[in-house]
């Protein structure tokens, strides 16, 4: 499915037009030993092929990726930016209702001033009040798991300004049913 090329894909079309022009390459050189055939013309036609067939399915999903989050829909913090937090922000994008994240919290203080997928780290948990306060918060979605203590130190932050903070689904743990 086009939607979903990535790098795996990206070498299974690379090896296809290897192949493919490696062929070709063969059955000229068994038929014709090059006779009249320029050995550059392969390597440009593999070149040339790989562009395209793995061009035309990145555009596709770039199209795919650029969707832009909702100008006008609730206003959420993300709490966590690793990779849960990259997939929670691609599941709002796409969530009914509209979502918009206005930033990432994460306890690491390293990571503030990044971004991912075009939405800034605004700090740590600390900074949560102030966040809500200038940029109207109306959610926190946590995307993964915190340690002991910081988890229960967001859920008093939340309850203190009244705000609903909710689990973000996790992609990669399985549930028992």
């Amino acid at each position: 499915m086009w939607r979903y090329f990535g790098v795996r894909d990206l070498m299974a079309v690379f090896k296809a037009v290897l192949s493919g022009t490696l062929g070709s390459v063969l059955l000229v050189l068994l038929l014709f030993r090059f006779a009249g055939y320029s050995r550059a013309v392969f390597v440009v036609h593999g070149m040339v092929l790989f562009l395209l067939v793995s061009g035309s399915r990145f555009l596709f999903r770039a199209l795919l990726e650029s969707r832009q989050f909702p100008r006008d829909g609730v206003r959420v913090v993300v709490v966590g930016a690793g990779d849960r937090g990259e997939h929670c922000l691609r599941a709002l994008r796409h969530r009914p209702g509209g979502y918009l994240p206005v930033g990432i919290l994460d306890p690491d203080r390293r990571l503030k001033g990044r971004k991912i997928l075009g939405v800034p780290v605004l700090g740590n948990l600390g900074a949560l009040e102030r966040i809500v306060e200038r940029d109207g918060i109306r959610e926190v979605i946590l995307s993964g798991p915190l340690e002991d203590g910081e988890l229960e130190d967001l859920r008093q932050r939340c309850e203190r300004i009244d705000l609903p903070l909710f689990l973000a689904p996790v992609p990669d743990d399985f549930v028992r049913i």
